[in-house]
């Protein structure tokens, strides 16, 4: 847009001379609001006031910034209290082309004699251009500083966190040019990157990619930093777009590595004090039809054939994709409670230290890659949980209780319903957490219950 317009503000200089003086000459008010550039796509009208001569002058160009474009200018154009509109008139519609041979602009008049009314929407400050060909018909022109402004909010609605199944795109920048990182985790020890330089296009709206774009494989090497073991290729474009629904959707033009993907927003930063976004584990369903889970329960509710209140855990596990793109201010969240990233750096064995790590009250997470995530590792070796229900189970019929919390007695266990309700009773340690017990469950039921050892 920035283009044309400049090219229309050479042309104004042009026709400066060319309207008529309008007798007595409009109020300060009425110039105040009708003169300005007004923009609406590829569209951009300027009108303006000239005080030698006592008249309005309007001119128009249309074109995307290309090698042609379309040229409105009125001869005359007088404002009409009655209607509160500029009527414009003895109007001419050229076609410019540029030669680049002749390095000039060839012009050719495409249509003559018309006219123009310029109104504002009923209740708005946009400004709507009737014009004798119709070809103005669907604009509704906005006042360039505003358009900026519109512009600039919608571009900076990408900017953020963008999250689906197993990758996540990133959007960085506050002016024309945003960098747009594209993680896809493979494992805990590698992933696919994309790189891309973007543009904003407002009039499709729409993020494209202004360079070449490449795709990475990155891994860690033995000291645990980040390298690149592979480039895929260097020559990548890609559109990023929001739909209807609020969605990213990423045109992969290379491999359409996205097709059918729609991304939605990772966190809103007004959600945690000034975090970029959250660091959280991963959604895990428990399933009392078969499953073994960490519980915690009080053993006075054991009872009736049952537990009742058992609280079913599952480990912490974070998502690759997020700890690769965590950083400094995010939220990190472990245990229910969130807390503040203040510090992060990379242990030798690619471990992610968190807040100054276990010396610091702070937390360790280290990638296991059996279970393809990161888990937090605290003192001896131990790791965090999340409840994830609260439910009554019943015994199964031949439920087993096997007790080893007493590391110098041998484990004991019980079975059948009756004898593990009495040897729960009578420990003399009455805790059971999800740190040192554990049930399985079949078909709703409890089928086992063990509990270790806890230093």
């Amino acid at each position: 847009m920035k283009k044309f317009l400049c090219a229309l503000m050479t042309l104004t200089l042009l026709l400066s001379g060319l309207a008529l003086a309008e007798a007595g000459g409009p109020d300060a008010a009425v110039i105040d609001r009708f003169t300005d550039t007004w923009v609406d796509d590829y569209i951009a009208v300027e009108i303006w006031f000239e005080e030698e001569d006592g008249a309005f002058h309007c001119s128009a160009v249309k074109g995307d910034g290309g090698d042609e474009r379309e040229v409105w200018a009125y001869g005359t154009c007088a404002y009409d209290a009655e209607s509160d509109s500029l009527v414009c008139a003895e109007g001419v519609r050229t076609r410019e082309t540029y030669d680049e041979a002749a390095d000039a602009l060839k012009s050719e008049v495409l249509a003559e004699g018309l006219t123009a009314k310029f109104r504002f929407a009923e209740g708005e400050d946009r400004l709507l251009w009737d014009d004798s060909e119709g070809l103005a018909a669907d604009y509704r022109l906005a006042r360039l500083s505003d358009a900026e402004d519109a512009d600039y909010l919608e571009a900076q609605s990408y900017v953020g966190r963008w999250v689906c199944d197993r990758a996540a795109i990133d959007i960085a920048g506050n002016d024309d040019v945003y960098d747009v990182k594209v993680v896809w985790g493979n494992s805990a020890f590698d992933q696919t990157e994309w790189h891309y330089t973007c543009l904003f296009d407002i009039n499709r709206h729409l993020m494209y990619s202004a360079e070449p774009g490449t795709k990475e494989i990155v891994g860690t090497d033995e000291d645990g930093t980040a390298k690149v073991l592979s480039t895929e290729y260097a020559d990548g474009a890609a559109t990023f777009a929001i739909d209807g629904e609020g969605k990213l959707t990423w045109d992969d033009a290379k491999e359409h590595a996205a097709e059918g993907m729609r991304f939605e927003r990772g966190v809103d930063p007004g959600e945690f004090g000034n975090a970029q976004r959250v660091i959280a584990p991963m959604d895990t369903d428990v399933d009392l039809s078969e499953g073994t889970y960490p519980v915690r329960f009080d053993r006075a509710n054991v009872k009736d054939g049952g537990i009742a209140d058992v609280g079913i855990y599952t480990v912490d596990c974070y998502d690759i994709v997020d700890v690769a793109q965590m950083t400094v201010g995010d939220a990190f969240v472990v245990e229910g409670v969130t807390v503040e990233i203040e510090s992060l750096q990379e242990g030798d064995d690619g471990s992610k230290i968190i807040n100054g790590g276990l010396d610091g009250d702070g937390y360790v997470l280290r990638a296991f890659e059996e279970d393809n995530c990161y888990k937090v590792v605290e003192f001896d070796d131990f790791n965090t949980y999340t409840e994830r229900d609260v439910q009554t189970v019943p015994f199964a019929e031949d439920v087993v209780f096997t007790d080893g919390w007493d590391i110098e007695k041998a484990p004991v266990t019980v079975t059948g319903i009756e004898d593990v309700t009495k040897a729960i009773a009578a420990s003399e340690n009455d805790s059971f957490d999800q740190y040192s017990t554990e049930m399985c469950f079949e078909d709703g039921r409890i089928a086992e219950i063990t509990r270790s050892y806890v230093p």
